[in-house]
């Protein structure tokens, strides 16, 4: 949320490019008057060759020529002597902003705040002026002998009063912006970047990452997309958080359907999800996830119409939507912070224990992005007709690199985890949304990955404002014995509503679209009358389980899919699942009648987690109700 009053930080810009820090502190001295002869820190550091950029935290009360800057308002033209007479003050914090840069930066570090963040306040200490990422971290890494560029970036996310109706693809590309004019520079260009994202924060820099997929990319897009060396996500709602509470706040307004979209498990989500592993395949880049460990407090509405966290705590974000971001994710990258959603960002000082275990995480990325950058750029110039993408991980039990460049489905080892809780009893199955209107199914093939208007798929339709069409009324049976198909109970929307399509066309094409995680071709085909059911060497719903595209297996079982396995395909889509390391598609199929017992071969899919040492998944299915 917004900065208390009593602890505000102001942002001047336009200071001319030879202002000194000495020269501005002694305007701004001038500045204040008489009447405040209080402390303050400031910071100046460069934004290009023209002009720099201060931030100024009084530490006691606020100047009286700074108390009329308030939130929310335009900024303020000031005049201070001996730094400028054409100058902006403001509080919001609004796009890009830099805290610190070394005389020679080898390293941009990013951050992005949260949903109703501040891009200061939301990492400033608790009553207290200091921030981490301006006051303790440049400090550590001067003395490291590292030289890195530190920036902060802000956008309009607040919740009550927001008459915004920003998708998280209107954010992403709003952000991809702020960071290309960050590094106009030809030095700077194609400097290694770390992304510190907290909590919609990582949504906003995982979209625009998949966004920047190539090849439907722009150029600045390509750059940032190959910068890219390590990424620490701190909260991040990968498959939604707890959204209830934000929802009674922006009730009726137009920013209702984003914090809608947030709910666990939301067809939004899961897409975005999705997109990401296909679209962002470098395995050279870290991934770091921390989750919360504390419940966070629920606003109440107070009497004057204002909010306060004084209600019933709540997990905001769980800790398996908080990780496996990617394949690439280490058990050893997910750690936890002791605090609550809002708290785990907010380090108290360089003796913080958290803050030391974030500053050495982030240390190490910094030290290996210039070499990581630098070797996968020479790999890139190698194959220019493969710019911007890295080999995917080979597919489980394959001693050989993957034939091509579409994503392999490649072997997650799950952390050990606090004991799981299984639920009593199987949850209601969530009925996959109708898709969007479309175009006839033509006799062509389905367009290639990276056609249409999003570069990235599978994609979930994006109607304005980032909603998406409410599910329709009816439902499938929570469960389905392992044996036998569901009942055909999907709305009439549903039920083949077109004549059927060449067989042979289609069986093709599913495949195809299936395993590639198309979801907008499958849609396309299910809605034009495709067997969901049909086999082409196996069926559709163990190719969609052996990827582990949750999205396009949902569909699949909206339109009637069968989950079962038959005599012509002796794999359980549970089992496959569960070999690959998937475990939210695992977590799925068990809450859909599949049985960790069943078996193929001789092997279950609870011995094959037992085998394949999945701790995680093999704690969820050993745990589940029989």
């Amino acid at each position: 949320m917004s900065e208390e009053v009593i602890y505000r930080t102001f942002r001047i810009r336009q200071i001319p490019f030879g202002v000194t820090k000495a020269k501005l502190d002694q305007g701004l001295r001038t500045f204040f008057g008489d009447s405040y002869q209080e402390d303050f820190i400031s910071t100046l550091v460069p934004v290009d060759g023209t002009y720099q950029c201060a931030t100024v935290s009084p530490e006691e009360g606020v100047p009286e020529k700074f108390a009329r800057c308030k939130p929310g308002q335009r900024p303020k033209s000031i005049k201070i002597p001996q730094v400028g007479d054409d100058l902006t003050l403001d509080c919001d914090f609004d796009g890009m902003t830099p805290l610190y840069a070394a005389e020679n930066p080898q390293v941009d570090i990013i951050a992005v705040t949260g949903l109703a963040g501040h891009a200061y306040g939301s990492w400033r200490a608790p009553e207290s002026h200091k921030m981490w990422l301006r006051d303790f971290l440049p400090k550590d890494f001067r003395n490291a002998g590292l030289d890195v560029r530190v920036l902060t970036y802000g956008y309009n996310a607040k919740l009550v009063g927001s008459a915004s109706s920003s998708s998280f693809r209107d954010f992403a590309k709003q952000f991809t912006s702020a960071v290309n004019n960050a590094r106009s520079l030809p030095s700077e260009r194609e400097r290694p970047i770390i992304f510190i994202g907290h909590s919609i924060g990582g949504l906003v820099i995982k979209q625009a990452l998949a966004d920047a997929r190539p090849p439907d990319h722009s150029e600045e897009q390509r750059r940032m997309f190959n910068s890219s060396a390590a990424l620490f996500f701190f909260g991040v709602p990968n498959k939604g958080l707890n959204n209830q509470n934000l929802l009674s706040m922006v009730k009726g307004q137009k920013n209702e359907t984003l914090i809608r979209d947030l709910q666990e498990d939301s067809p939004l989500l899961l897409g975005a999800y999705e997109n990401f592993l296909r679209g962002f395949t470098f395995d050279d880049c870290r991934i770091t996830s921390f989750y919360e460990t504390e419940d966070t407090k629920t606003a109440v509405q107070q009497p004057d119409g204002t909010w306060k966290r004084t209600g019933p705590a709540i997990r905001m974000v769980s800790t398996s939507s908080a990780t496996w971001v990617s394949p690439n994710e280490k058990v050893y990258d997910q750690l936890p912070i002791e605090a609550d959603h809002s708290a785990m960002v907010k380090f108290y000082g360089p003796s913080d224990e958290i803050y030391r275990t974030v500053k050495s995480k982030i240390q190490q990325a910094v030290e290996k992005a210039p070499g990581v950058i630098k070797t996968r750029l020479s790999r890139l110039e190698s194959k220019p007709g493969q710019a911007g993408l890295a080999t995917p991980p080979a597919s489980p039990g394959s001693n050989s690199p993957p034939t091509s460049n579409a994503p392999q489905a490649g072997h997650i080892s799950p952390p050990p985890l606090p004991a799981y809780s299984p639920p009593p009893q199987a949850s209601p199955v969530q009925q996959y949304p109708a898709p969007l209107p479309s175009p006839p199914l033509s006799s062509s093939p389905a367009p290639p990955v990276g056609s249409g208007p999003h570069p990235q798929t599978p994609s979930y339709p994006s109607p304005p404002a980032s909603s998406f069409p409410a599910p329709p009324t009816g439902t499938i049976p929570n469960s389905a014995p392992p044996n036998s198909a569901p009942p055909n109970s999907a709305p009439e929307e549903f039920v083949n509503p077109r004549p059927a399509i060449n067989p042979g066309y289609a069986r093709a094409q599913m495949k195809k679209d299936v395993r590639d995680g198309n979801l907008d071709a499958v849609l396309d085909l299910l809605k034009n009358g495709a067997d969901p059911n049909m086999f082409n060497g196996r069926s559709m719903v163990f190719f969609a389980a052996e990827k582990g595209f949750l999205a396009v297996l949902k569909a699949l079982r909206s339109y009637g899919a069968s989950l079962s396995a038959n005599a012509q395909d002796p794999f359980t889509p549970l089992y496959m699942a569960t070999r690959n390391g998937h475990i939210e598609t695992v977590r799925y199929l068990l809450q859909n009648g599949q049985r960790p017992q069943d078996k193929w071969k001789n092997k279950s899919a609870l011995e094959v987690a037992a085998k394949g040492k999945n701790t995680q998944i093999y704690q969820l299915l050993k745990d589940w109700p029989s």
